[in-house]
């Protein structure tokens, strides 16, 4: 069953109809491309839930609370919300009734164009709060009073910029100041929130960075999480090889050069964190040359605090950890591998050794699956890609990885108990058979 077929069922079982709303329908007036349906009705999450069982259709409660139900048609997930009024709120908390009154509902919504409502069978489109108008003069507007909307859910502030960079929107000044002047209340936003959204508006990709530095002047003071960037924003930047006002702007560069690829949330805290602690080791020389000597190892005595603000999954912490402690090593390595021909072998063992003392074995993974971010940092770096130094330098990991699995650690184990003193013989075996 498609969604106009179940639309026709709903209203032959309730009387009542359905429609798309909010994301959806904004993004169909914008002729841009949606992945997340959100419908809703008078129809109450219990009624449908049982129509949906008696009709055989997959119904999951994910907020049965707030009257959410997903819907599973032709495999595509159908998120249905029973129309709310407010009765009272408090930030994020508050106490709804249910109605059947459809602008009741849309007063709940954040921005005019989400606003919208589109009917599943007769096409019909519902606007209260001039949301269509909005998107043809491409500006972004709250619904209603803008301090109360903010009020009633700080991340809201978070979403006005996405929406502004992502649609490349204008916004009303006297809304923009209020924004600004409730910036203070996203302290009460957890890091889990806070996070995602501005880890959405890295997906979208960054294409105004005034807006996203304004953001940030913002938000910077108020936030676990803002602040991290904000700090990234007061570093200055100035270096042949990453010439941009500030470290942040060098890392969006880095993010926007990211979305070019298939990648992962995994990929994307790589790319944030690689430079996170810059300001901690920043250096100017006599010619006004910024430097960061050591940057990547004060981001090892810090990450423990950064893994609990973030909350990375395990797996994660060890591909982040491993590309923020070998990026610029590997880096300048392969820099060196593109003007020189005579590197000893020595030099390569010492290097690989390092990431295996790291990661054990598991940083040819690694290596493998962040080729491509190393990579990128390198292209924008040096204005060269360099991937076939890249895979001479896997030809040379290969070649370690052969050798550690050739040699016999049995041998080397028998009779010793020191842990350390077996560390230092397997290392002087590899590196004997790796330099032959």
């Amino acid at each position: 069953m498609n969604i106009y077929d179940f639309a026709v069922f709903i209203k032959s079982k309730t009387n009542l109809e359905l429609f798309f709303v909010g994301g959806c329908v904004r993004d169909l007036l914008m002729n841009k491309k949606t992945e997340d349906y959100d419908i809703c009705s008078a129809v109450l999450p219990d009624q449908m839930k049982k129509i949906c069982k008696n009709k055989k259709i997959k119904c999951i409660s994910t907020g049965i609370k707030y009257g959410t139900v997903t819907i599973i048609l032709d495999n595509v997930k159908y998120e249905h919300t029973t129309w709310r009024k407010d009765v009272s709120t408090l930030g994020r908390s508050c106490k709804i009734d249910f109605t059947d009154n459809m602008k009741e509902d849309a007063k709940r919504r954040d921005f005019t164009i989400n606003a919208l409502y589109k009917n599943v069978v007769t096409n019909e489109i519902f606007d209260f709060f001039g949301g269509r108008e909005h998107i043809k003069r491409r500006v972004l507007c709250f619904v209603g009073n803008a301090a109360k909307r903010i009020e009633e859910d700080y991340l809201r502030i978070f979403r006005f910029f996405r929406f502004i960079n992502k649609f490349d929107l204008d916004f009303n000044k006297a809304e923009f100041d209020i924004v600004k002047q409730k910036c203070c209340g996203i302290k009460i936003l957890s890091n889990e929130r806070v996070k995602t959204e501005i880890f959405n508006m890295f997906k979208d990709g960054i294409k105004n960075y005034d807006i996203f530095t304004q953001f940030i002047e913002m938000t910077g003071n108020f936030h676990e999480i803002t602040s991290y960037f904000y700090d990234l924003l007061k570093t200055p930047q100035n270096h042949p090889y990453h010439n941009r006002n500030n470290v942040l702007h060098h890392t969006l560069d880095i993010i926007n050069m990211l979305n070019k690829h298939k990648n992962s949330d995994c990929d994307y805290y790589c790319v944030v964190f690689h430079d996170m602690f810059k300001s901690n080791t920043i250096s100017i020389d006599k010619k006004g040359i910024t430097h960061f000597y050591g940057h990547d190892s004060i981001f090892v005595e810090k990450f423990k605090r950064i893994m609990q603000s973030f909350r990375l999954s395990n797996v994660c912490q060890k591909k982040v950890s491993f590309f923020v402690c070998f990026h610029l090593k590997l880096s300048m390595f392969l820099e060196r591998i593109r003007v020189a021909n005579n590197i000893p072998e020595k030099e390569y063992f010492n290097l690989i050794y390092n990431m295996y003392s790291h990661n054990s074995q598991s940083f040819v993974i690694y290596l493998k699956e962040l080729s491509y971010i190393f990579l990128l940092e390198n292209q924008h770096k040096f204005n060269y890609d360099f991937k076939k130094e890249f895979d001479f330098f896997m030809t040379k990991v290969d070649k370690f990885e052969l050798i550690y699995n050739s040699i016999d650690k049995k041998d080397i184990v028998e009779n010793i108990n020191d842990k350390k003193e077996i560390k230092g013989i397997f290392k002087q075996n590899l590196k004997k058979y790796y330099c032959e």
